[in-house]
């Protein structure tokens, strides 16, 4: 499908397997990639299934996302799933849990931390056990008070899921971090129309994207003052495609003594200078 539809992709249309997602801002401009669309399925002698077609909507539900005008998020039926689902009884069925909830990360505040507790107790299983569903297929689990209660963490913070706003190139970006000693975070937001008379924490904020992480082995050492800083050095290498912007972005903290490593009037020590190099490679 990709390769048949090469022309379009990306700018009009988007493809998962045979699912396909044409869109446009206008009517016209709507109409006029229509026509190029079918022109594709004739060239390429390819049928639609009328039933499962939905022309002119401002709204679809596409490979279990709502799509709309404004963003994306995360169908209602499949959180429901989610949310309304029972303590896992196997090993198996905790990994499948994991990788769905997973798929939400993006959509959802401090996901790292809340889900750790049940990765670690997945990660024991695996070390005894394997990775494979086969053989993890065969291991009941045993629910402490402490595990039932990280895994209804899990569960309440899938409720949260929120939509994820598309880029605007013309609203102000803010790039929002914070670590603590084993982990760190990362949310990203725009305000389209920004009022000087109000906090930053009062702006009407559209989320685009949430990220978050624990540190491991070596990182685990760091001063603090690299572990603030890796989550900024993270952004703005996974997602330069929201940052790099003509207007650029601002940058917020709990940490005042980034300033002096980002900031390009100021100097910092050569460790770190060195470390920062090698971060940015």
């Amino acid at each position: 499908m990709q390769d048949c539809f090469r022309d379009m992709l990306y700018d009009n249309l988007l493809v998962w397997i045979d699912h396909l997602l044409l869109f446009a801002k206008t009517p016209e401009e709507y109409l006029a990639k229509l026509r190029g669309f079918f022109a594709v399925l004739r060239a390429r002698r390819l049928k639609l299934n009328a039933k499962k077609c939905l022309l002119f909507s401002k709204q679809v539900t596409w490979c279990g996302k709502v799509v709309d005008g404004e963003g994306i998020r995360h169908s209602p039926e499949r959180l429901d799933a989610l949310v309304n689902l029972p303590l896992p009884p196997t090993a198996a069925a905790l990994q499948q849990f994991i990788c769905a909830a997973n798929r939400l990360r993006d959509s959802m505040v401090d996901y790292a931390r809340t889900v750790h507790p049940l990765q670690a107790k997945l990660k024991d299983v695996m070390a005894q056990r394997g990775r494979r569903k086969s053989q993890l297929a065969g291991v009941d689990l045993t629910w402490t008070d402490e595990d039932k209660d990280a895994f209804s963490a899990v569960v309440g913070l899938l409720a949260t899921s929120n939509k994820q706003h598309f880029a605007d190139k013309d609203a102000r970006v803010r790039l929002l971090t914070d670590a603590s000693n084993t982990g760190w975070s990362i949310v990203v937001s725009q305000v389209r129309h920004w009022d000087e008379e109000k906090s930053v924490a009062e702006q009407a904020h559209e989320r685009l994207v949430c990220h978050g992480g624990h540190f491991t082995g070596a990182q685990l050492n760091w001063s603090i003052i690299e572990k603030e800083a890796y989550p900024v050095v993270r952004a703005c290498a996974d997602l330069a495609y929201l940052l790099d912007r003509e207007k650029g972005i601002h940058i917020y903290c709990d940490h005042a003594n980034i300033v002096y490593i980002f900031a390009p009037d100021k100097t910092v020590k050569a460790p770190l200078r060195g470390k920062l190099q090698r971060w940015a490679m």
